[in-house]
């Protein structure tokens, strides 16, 4: 018998468009779910995708929150490292670090990557004031989106914008 294909999906706070993504890959794919919290609203997560759970998503402050953020994303990096090398992944911006695991799981391992984009970055944080418009970080940040968006054998957004 030929096993399954395997996603793993991976968003610190998988909420209901997650969840219905991933019921629906369930169909056909072996399903695994990384997250810090599951956040069903009326349809569950399939009983048949398995949870790791890691750090929950923190935004009381904006230490906490790049915190958590920088911790998911360390945390996810080695559970990925024991996956099977033929796993694809499929990446919300949620944490914002997170996208680029797959960019370096590609070039280290060929790993598929696909991304959805709730929020793009730096973009969302220079409209909180945390990255300066223009600013070293933001360049940087920006160039290596290029690259990561490149690399992507999927990209998905909410909309146009």
């Amino acid at each position: 018998m030929q096993r399954k294909r395997k996603i793993i999906f991976i968003n610190q706070s998988a909420g209901y468009l997650i969840i219905d993504v991933i019921n629906a890959f369930a169909e056909d794919y072996d399903c695994v779910l990384y997250t810090g919290k599951l956040l069903p609203i009326s349809t569950p997560l399939r009983s048949d995708v398995a949870v790791k759970n890691f750090v929950t998503y923190n935004r009381d402050t904006a230490v906490k929150r790049i915190f958590t953020w920088v911790f998911f994303t360390v945390q996810v990096f080695f559970s990925l490292l024991r996956e099977r090398k033929d796993s694809e992944l499929f990446i919300v911006t949620n944490p914002p670090f997170t996208p680029y695991l797959g960019y370096v799981l590609k070039k280290w391992r060929k790993t598929k990557y696909h991304l959805l984009i709730y929020d793009v970055y730096p973009d969302a944080l220079t409209q909180l004031g945390m990255v300066k418009q223009g600013g070293w970080l933001h360049r940087l940040w920006s160039r290596w989106n290029r690259k990561l968006f490149a690399a992507a054998d999927t990209t998905f957004t909410l909309s146009q914008g």
